[in-house]
């Protein structure tokens, strides 16, 4: 797999059709398509008729031809199939481009279930060996809160070519998505005619264009008959959806949903990647890479100094919320024998510098996106999302390291205090 891939939280992109395509090259011919645009009320109104129509609806069913690209290479293709239905219960289907299904996944009002109908796929962040032995007669389970949980965030493990829907089918069930409260801005770009529908379409800027949304909503429901994601980092990553099929309120018997393990099949649960992070007393690998001023960063020439070091991409919703943590733990004790270091090596290097320009964000931050950088936050920090954090000793030894950021949670204070710093 290529190591411009995002892992697992990220997202993937289809290609619709060569008029689309033609649509939106001569729209970006006149536009770039990261340029911001102001609000336009009587669009935005639109979208909240779609996520409106889509929560309203008692039952809803549509199928959707599934196209995704990064850096220009496809990275998956595919057609899924789903029926919802209210209060909490969904089915979803995949089945790849070449006819090959993938797996199963079924909402039966409390719990997630997924299956395979042969072996399970192999996911790239688990070792081979554990894979070897749990490949084969396996399922996963997960209990499914109604309106905490989201089906989008588990269409990965399916296989055959699917990877994150660009609406979130669970807004039906009454979930939001976290980009829900990045979106700054809709305008409308016109009709079209999609498969005899009369479409209205919008554009949605989320995180200030770093990621774009292009939906043809139908005039008949105001639900999508086609969708177009396109997402800037040091390359673009487009997904594009076409929808057929779109039934609202139709009967769905209950049995649809219901499936049970057959006799001999294990629970298996995916391997976290925090077991491979690397562990507390292991020496942090030594790097040097390029800063946001251009000058060189080497980790080792802090040595002497606690560092936090932060793994970041900016179309992280977490990563976001966390940088102004990070900013006032540095001003206070950016004296005392303590750093902060960013590193991002995911996205277009003013995309980065606009976000911490804009964040006022002072503490040193590497933006470097070359493959060696890549390969050292994957192979040698052994990381398989964002945001990571790693706080290293004087003695250049990692003492902590975990995933994710909440701010109630204490053990990166608690390190620092243990190290000294406080």
């Amino acid at each position: 797999m290529s190591n411009k891939v995002i892992p697992y939280i990220i997202i993937v992109a289809v290609l619709l059709g060569c008029f689309v395509l033609h649509f939106f090259t001569s729209t970006q011919q006149q536009e770039p398509s990261n340029t911001r645009f102001t609000d336009e009320p009587t669009a935005h109104t639109l979208y909240d008729k779609m996520i409106e129509t889509m929560r309203k609806a008692d039952t809803l069913f549509y199928e959707s031809d599934f196209r995704g690209e990064a850096d220009g290479e496809e990275s998956g293709h595919c057609t899924y199939t789903i029926w919802m239905k209210k209060p909490n219960y969904f089915r979803v289907e995949v089945i790849s481009s070449k006819g090959e299904k993938g797996g199963t996944l079924i909402g039966d009002g409390n719990d997630l279930w997924i299956y395979w109908p042969g072996d399970r796929p192999y996911f790239w962040w688990e070792d081979v060996n554990h894979y070897e032995k749990t490949h084969s007669n396996v399922y996963m389970k997960k209990a499914t809160p109604i309106g905490r949980h989201s089906i989008a965030h588990k269409t990965g493990l399916l296989g055959a070519g699917l990877d994150m829907p660009i609406i979130d089918p669970s807004t039906f069930h009454g979930y939001t998505d976290t980009l829900q409260s990045h979106l700054d801005s809709v305008r409308s770009i016109g009709t079209e005619k999609v498969s005899g529908q009369e479409c209205e379409v919008i554009e949605v800027s989320i995180m200030k264009g770093q990621r774009k949304q292009y939906l043809w909503l139908s005039k008949q429901d105001n639900l999508p008959r086609k969708l177009k994601e396109i997402v800037h980092v040091d390359y673009d990553i487009i997904t594009d959806e076409l929808w057929s099929n779109v039934t609202i309120d139709a009967e769905i018997p209950t049995e649809k949903f219901v499936w049970s393990p057959p006799t001999g099949w294990k629970q298996w649960q995916l391997p976290s990647p925090k077991d491979k992070l690397l562990k507390p007393g292991q020496e942090a690998p030594d790097f040097e890479f390029l800063s946001i001023n251009g000058s060189k960063i080497k980790l080792s020439d802090f040595r002497g100094k606690v560092v936090w070091l932060n793994i970041w991409r900016v179309g992280c919703p977490p990563c976001r919320k966390e940088m102004p943590y990070l900013e006032q733990l540095y001003s206070k004790f950016k004296d005392k024998g303590f750093v902060v270091l960013g590193f991002n090596c995911s996205d277009d290097k003013k995309i980065a510098m606009d976000f911490l320009h804009e964040h006022s964000v002072t503490f040193p931050n590497i933006l470097d996106s070359s493959g060696a950088a890549t390969k050292t936050t994957s192979d040698d920090y052994k990381t398989r999302g964002v945001p990571v954090n790693f706080i290293i000793d004087r003695e250049g030894k990692i003492a902590a390291a975990w995933y994710g950021y909440d701010p109630n949670d204490t053990r990166g204070v608690q390190t620092l205090e243990k190290l000294g710093v406080k």
